[in-house]
C-alpha cells in the first residue's frame, strides 16, 4: 500500500507541473497527489499499530561491546586518539569467530555497514538456521537453492518473494527481531540476485510493452494494489521475465478470446473500406478498433481478477490486441 501512496504522489506531482506549465487543469494530478497522500498515511498508521504490539527485546544471549585500550605511548604520540576506542559488533565478532565471520562474508550478506543492533540479529538469524538445518553457515545459500530447485522452477522465483515475505513476519515475531534482518529476507535478496541473473539472459529480447514504468505502474494500479503482484507484473512486461505454464496458457486464451472479438467487430467497416486505401480511411479504421476496445473493457471487466490470479494485466493485454488489430487492418 505504501509503494502505492508513493507512486500516487510522485506522478500527482510530475502531472501538476506539467498542467501548470501548460496552463490545464490540476484537479487530475491534485486528485493523484490526495489519494497518494491517503495511501501513505493509512500504510503508516498500519505499520505503527503492528510495532506496538510487538516490542523489541534484546538477544541475550551475545556479547556487548569491547573496549580497545591504546597504550600511553601511542596516546602521547597523538594527542587527538582517544584513550579508548569501541569496536563495532561486527568487528568483535570478527575477532572472536573469525571462521563463522569468514563464512557470512562468502554468502554475501553485507554486515559491516550495519548498526550494532542490526548486525547482531542478522549474525543471529544465520546462527540460527545453521543450526537449526545441521549444516555450517558458508553452506545455507547452497542448502536454500537445493530446496527451492526441488519444488519449483526459476519461472516461479518471483512468486517466491511473497511467501518468503510472509515466513519473514512469522520469524520476525517469533525471536522478537526486525523482519529485515530475518533468514526470510536474507534468502529474498538471493532470490532478488537469481531474478536479475535469469533477467539478463533475456535482455536482448524487446519487452512485452513500450509503455514506461510509471504508465504501467499506473494501468497495474487499476487492477490491483497487491505490492507482490505489481512487482511480479513489472519483470514480466519490462523485463522479459519467463512466465510459468499455467499463465503462459492463459495469456494465449486471452489473446486468441481479445483477438478474435476486434476481428469480428472490425469487419463490417473493413470490408467497406479496404478497397480505399486512402490516409483517411486508416483513421476511421483506427478510430473503431479504439472504440472497440473500450467497449470491450466493460465487456471482459469480470475477466481482470483471473488476470491478476495468473500475472497477466487485463488492460495492457488489451492494448497489445488493440495494437496487433491495428497492424493487420490498417
Amino acid at each position: 500500500m505504501k509503494t502505492a501512496g508513493y507512486i500516487c504522489l510522485i506522478l500527482g506531482i510530475l502531472s501538476f507541473i506539467g498542467a501548470m506549465t501548460a496552463g490545464n487543469s490540476i484537479f487530475g494530478p491534485c486528485s493523484f497527489i490526495a489519494i497518494g497522500f491517503a495511501l501513505i498515511y493509512s500504510a503508516n498508521e498500519k505499520d505503527k499499530k503492528e510495532s506496538s504490539q510487538t516490542k523489541k527485546e534484546e538477544i541475550n544471549n551475545q556479547p556487548e561491546k569491547s573496549k580497545v585500550v591504546v597504550n600511553d605511548s601511542e596516546s602521547k604520540s597523538n594527542p587527538n586518539l582517544n584513550k579508548t576506542k569501541l569496536r563495532s559488533y561486527w568487528e568483535q565478532y570478527k575477532a572472536s569467530n573469525p571462521n563463522n565471520a569468514n563464512e557470512i562474508q562468502s554468502l554475501g550478506v553485507l554486515i559491516a555497514n550495519l548498526s550494532d543492533e542490526d548486525a547482531k540479529e542478522r549474525i543471529f538469524s544465520l546462527e540460527t538456521t545453521a543450526r537449526d538445518s545441521c549444516c555450517k553457515i558458508g553452506e545455507l545459500k547452497q542448502k536454500t537453492f537445493e530446496h527451492i530447485k526441488s519444488y519449483c522452477t526459476e519461472e516461479y522465483y518471483l512468486l517466491l518473494i511473497e511467501s518468503y515475505g510472509k515466513s519473514a513476519i512469522t520469524e520476525a515475531k517469533k525471536y522478537n527481531i526486525k523482519l529485515d534482518n530475518t533468514f526470510p529476507v536474507i534468502t529474498v535478496e538471493w532470490i532478488l540476485e537469481k531474478i536479475k541473473e535469469i533477467e539478463n539472459r533475456y535482455s536482448h529480447l524487446s519487452p512485452r510493452t513500450t509503455k514506461n514504468k510509471h504508465e504501467l505502474l499506473m494501468t497495474f494500479l487499476l487492477e490491483s494494489e497487491d505490492e507482490n503482484l505489481l512487482f511480479r507484473k513489472l519483470h514480466i512486461y519490462t523485463s522479459n521475465f519467463p512466465m510459468t505454464e499455467p499463465n503462459l496458457e492463459f495469456l494465449k486464451m486471452i489473446e486468441e478470446l481479445f483477438d478474435t472479438h476486434l476481428s469480428i467487430a472490425i469487419q463490417p467497416i473493413y470490408n467497406s473500406l479496404k478497397n480505399n486505401n486512402s490516409q483517411l480511411n486508416q483513421v476511421a479504421i483506427n478510430s473503431k478498433i479504439f472504440m472497440i476496445q473500450k467497449e470491450m473493457e466493460k465487456e471482459y471487466e469480470s475477466y481482470i481478477e483471473a488476470c491478476n490470479n495468473h500475472d497477466i494485466s487485463f488492460y495492457v493485454e488489451l492494448e497489445l490486441a488493440a495494437e496487433r488489430a491495428k497492424r493487420k487492418y490498417t
